[in-house]
């Protein structure tokens, strides 16, 4: 009997990618003839990864899709965009732009869709300090940062620790571009897409319509693995980044990837 090829998918814990994959990972839907496993890590992590060609498939941030496209195709299905909200620039009181200038920043991750929003944003702000992202809202509360980039379920809890919104990255960038917010996207490596990925992308889709349906399995996992535990946060996130866009794609989203793109090489050249 031959072996039955496998490959792991690199996801994240956040509410949105659980509830993608949760059908996957409770074994109510599978790839035929395939051992599929899922590797749990925060969205730095599977950039650097992805980077270092290192998975065979993997949620990454839209910001470094530009750097591994010769190797990885996009998938159509499980992407997180947003349209007229993202990132959020958080701080303990009002800033302004001299402040700002001269002000601590944490950030989560150097290849994150949000860090870059935030450079272009705030071109003249010191280098930020990298941490994971969970760790952001009690830098801020600690006083080890003056502002902070947030992302997923910190947006919608951030008020009741008292901090104050300098800027929601993602309204920014659309009211410029009139496009919506890449964030994170799937992608499989081009020889494996090539054999299998219409088929991970259909699998993604029955995933998304069981969730579609309240399974108590895929909400006890989500969950399980949510930052915020409170019910009513992680539905609120679920309902902003699982979107239309989560389903398809289309020629808009891969357009706003495309736009990002070139945001991110325009930040490399004055790096350089």
């Amino acid at each position: 009997m031959k072996n039955r090829p496998r490959f792991s998918i690199g996801t994240t814990p956040c509410p949105n990618d659980s509830y993608l994959l949760g059908a996957v990972a409770t074994g109510q839907t599978h790839l035929q003839g395939i051992d599929l496993r899922l590797e749990l890590a925060d969205i730095e992590t599977l950039n650097e990864r992805v980077l270092a060609r290192d998975l065979a498939v993997a949620k990454i941030s839209c910001a470094i899709y530009h750097e591994i496209a010769d190797d990885y195709a996009l998938l159509d299905t499980g992407a997180a965009l947003a349209e007229g909200y993202g990132p959020l620039v958080l701080a303990r009181e009002p800033l302004e732009s001299d402040a700002l200038a001269a002000a601590r920043v944490a950030a989560p991750g150097r290849h994150t869709t949000g860090a870059l929003l935030f450079r272009h944003w705030a071109p003249h702000s010191r280098e930020p300090s990298w941490m994971s992202y969970d760790r952001i809202i009690d830098a801020l509360l600690d006083d080890r940062c003056d502002v902070g980039v947030c992302i997923h379920e910190s947006r919608f809890t951030y008020a009741e620790s008292g901090l104050h919104c300098l800027a929601d990255l993602g309204c920014w960038w659309q009211a410029s571009r009139g496009l919506p917010v890449p964030l994170g996207c799937y992608v499989m490596r081009r020889p494996l897409y090539e054999r299998y990925g219409a088929a991970l992308e259909h699998l993604m889709r029955c995933s998304l319509r069981i969730a579609e349906r309240g399974d108590p399995e895929i909400a006890a996992y989500i969950r399980a693995h949510a930052q915020e535990l409170d019910d009513q946060v992680t539905g609120e996130h679920i309902a902003l980044y699982v979107n239309r866009y989560t389903w398809s794609l289309g020629e808009a989203g891969r357009a706003a990837i495309a736009a990002l793109a070139g945001h991110a090489t325009a930040q490399e050249a004055v790096s350089a």
